[in-house]
């Protein structure tokens, strides 16, 4: 399980500091992602994660809508094909 505000994706039972999930076995993606209840209690929470990834993010008791900015993110695209 993954957890704690700024954990970076590191399971908890992993102490080398290495930023491998078990059985990703995909390059350096984080795959899923689950974020401690322990987040709500942050001014300013952040989280990480090696894309591809998806973040679950723990109930909340906030009652009013929350919105969340992400940054650009930048990336190319190769066309197998030319245009006229």
């Amino acid at each position: 399980m993954f957890s704690g505000s700024r954990s970076r994706d590191i399971p908890d039972d992993q102490s080398d500091g290495s930023l491998q999930v078990p059985g990703g076995g995909q390059g350096d993606s984080s795959g899923v992602v689950y974020i401690d209840p322990e987040i709500w209690k942050d001014d300013q929470p952040e989280v990480e994660c090696h894309p591809p990834c998806t973040m679950v993010l723990p109930p909340s008791s906030h009652m009013k809508p929350v919105t969340r900015a992400l940054p650009p993110y930048e990336t190319s695209m190769n066309v197998a094909w030319t245009c006229a």
